[in-house]
């Protein structure tokens, strides 16, 4: 059975949203924790998100690997193959709102079960990226092997 491996971006007090809401913005990331992701990233061939944190990650990073990105913005060389690999990993969107992106798998419904089938699928680990309600109904289901907190 392959792992699910949350990979999430928390403070200490527990927030994973700016002040306003928002969830994500680019920020410089130390380059331990650049090359670790990568290395996480290079081990998986499936990232399941919530819709939220799909539409705020998964374009960032589509642009970063096209070179299309803030020129304020400094992306470094371990971020850019960050970009890249992300790009080669299959997407799951687990929303019930979102329309479908093309080659991006959504599912709607029940998550706990759908998400149990991608575990059982053959393939390799799979990293999670998602809000806290979907982190919280996977964990109270028991199905995130590995937390990953930043």
């Amino acid at each position: 059975m392959r792992k699910l491996i949350l990979h999430m971006t928390i403070t200490v007090d527990g927030f994973i949203a700016k002040a306003d809401g928002t969830l994500w913005e680019a920020f410089p990331w130390p380059e331990e924790m650049q090359e670790f992701t990568n290395e996480v990233f290079s081990r998986v061939d499936t990232a399941v998100y919530g819709r939220l944190t799909y539409e705020a990650i998964v374009p960032w990073w589509a642009d970063v690997a096209k070179g299309n990105y803030p020129p304020h913005v400094r992306i470094t060389e371990r971020e850019i193959e960050f970009a890249n690999i992300l790009q080669r990993i299959r997407k799951v969107v687990l929303s019930g709102t979102i329309k479908d992106e093309g080659t991006e798998v959504v599912l709607r419904g029940d998550v706990v079960p759908a998400v149990a089938e991608l575990k059982e699928a053959q393939g390799r680990d799979i990293v999670l990226h998602g809000g806290s309600g979907l982190v919280v109904e996977l964990a109270e289901a028991d199905l995130i092997d590995e937390y990953m907190l930043f």
